[in-house]
């Protein structure tokens, strides 16, 4: 039986509207702050479960870590064929790919319960499956909402709505320090996959109840070289996805130079512990909830352009400032300054995302952001890792301020302008 969404106003009065959500976008709230709180217990969980109970090392995790970036790139290329074909379908390989993602992370726990080598087998295959179905649901997702939200309405709602899933992180977060405080290592671990299931399937039944706002365009089936043609329009004969795509792609790269030592920094350099790592997350995603709701109005006033060259050059310092942190004090102060600085990019990158390409190419943009700023992430790591191993860690990080900062002077020149003013066209409701 479907919850009564009509009698749940706490989100509502949560996102401070004066008149009622309508029931698509009220469920999807229900959907996505469910979801997020099930896939922040359960992937995240992963590869601690994996070291525990399996007895897995480096190249074990390596290669978890490969699988989960290589199948997110599968994943975006395999979708952009399936939405184009099935796109009168598109939320039906929403709530389809998106069950198997959530529900997936969920029962991931099960694979301890299977003897070696076939449990290492089977987690891999099922991280595999997780992430291309994950990516396959995202585009269909984006897709469909897009013409759900109002366009003159989006930046105050997906702003607002970050800042709620980012306060239901922090509660996944605090839930799973309180229940491995309460119980022994083994009985937390199956209490928090347990409830990252039932959470998953509660998600599920929300998506399942939502209703396409309009009839999607019916294409042809899309064989290779048709892809092939619709990431060179949008990569190159679309000048405005043509550049944003190019400078938030640059971006990337810069941002991923030192990601694989920010824990590392703290536990080695500072002589920190797991303690001060879940201080600076719960920091952080405390501090976001209160950012993006500062932040929905002021890009509502400045524009989605603004708020990323804003966001861009407000972030180059941290990498710099992190570096020269003393204590925890010095990295909890960082992190807040973070949460400030990125809340506008999570607001913009997402308009940009729904709206910048226009609706026949809205696919194929999408999945063709996942796959560059993929490429770029992982580009970018193992030159971090050759700068650290090789020069020291204080050039990684300058080097990712100077590149941010790089980037920031070229993004006010290239960044197109995003109109999320006007009305689109009321749609007739369908089921």
């Amino acid at each position: 039986m479907k919850p009564n969404l009509r009698d749940v106003g706490v989100f509502e009065e949560y996102l401070g509207f004066s008149r009622r959500l309508d029931d698509n976008l009220r469920r999807y709230v229900v959907e996505t702050t469910t979801y997020n709180f099930s896939t922040s217990i359960s992937s995240n969980l992963v590869n601690a479960m994996a070291m525990r109970f399996m007895g897995f090392g480096i190249f074990e995790l390596g290669l978890i870590t490969s699988i989960r970036m290589l199948s997110v790139t599968l994943g975006s290329l395999v979708a952009v064929p399936l939405v184009y074909r099935f796109r009168v379908y598109r939320l039906r390989l929403w709530l389809l790919f998106g069950a198997l993602n959530r529900v997936g992370w969920a029962l991931s726990i099960f694979t301890v319960l299977l003897p070696p080598p076939v449990n290492l087998i089977s987690l891999l295959a099922l991280i595999a499956l997780v992430q291309v179905s994950g990516a396959i649901a995202g585009i269909a997702a984006t897709d469909t909402l897009a013409d759900m939200i109002r366009p003159s309405f989006a930046g105050r709602f997906l702003g607002i709505l970050a800042s709620l899933n980012n306060l239901v992180a922090l509660l996944a977060l605090a839930t799973t320090l309180f229940t491995f405080k309460a119980l022994d290592a083994t009985s937390a671990y199956w209490v928090l996959y347990l409830t990252a299931l039932c959470f998953a399937l509660i998600s599920t039944v929300a998506l399942a109840s939502l209703k396409d706002v309009k009839v999607a365009e019916r294409s042809a089936s899309t064989n290779l070289f048709d892809l092939i043609l619709k990431y060179k329009d949008v990569a190159l004969e679309t000048p405005r996805t043509k550049r944003y795509i190019a400078v938030t792609t640059a971006f990337h790269f810069a941002v991923n130079v030192p990601a694989a030592f920010w824990d590392y920094y703290i536990m080695r350099v500072l002589g920190g512990d797991e303690f001060w790592i879940t201080v600076k997350n719960a920091t952080t995603l405390a501090s976001k909830v209160l950012a993006l709701r500062l932040w929905c109005s002021i890009i509502d006033s400045v524009g989605a352009r603004r708020g990323t060259i804003v966001s861009i050059a407000s972030t180059s310092p941290i990498p710099l400032l992190y570096y020269h942190s003393t204590d925890l004090a010095t990295v909890t102060g960082i992190s807040v300054y973070s949460s400030l600085a990125w809340a506008p990019w999570d607001i913009s990158a997402t308009l940009y995302t729904y709206y910048l390409a226009p609706e026949n190419k809205r696919p194929a943009f999408v999945s063709l952001q996942n796959i560059t700023y993929n490429a770029a992430a992982t580009l970018a790591t193992a030159v971090g890792t050759w700068i650290g191993a090789h020069m020291g860690l204080y050039y990684v990080f300058i080097a990712s301020t100077v590149l941010r900062a790089s980037i920031a002077i070229i993004s006010a020149k290239l960044i197109p302008e995003l109109d999320v003013k006007s009305e689109a066209p009321s749609p007739s409701k369908v089921s």
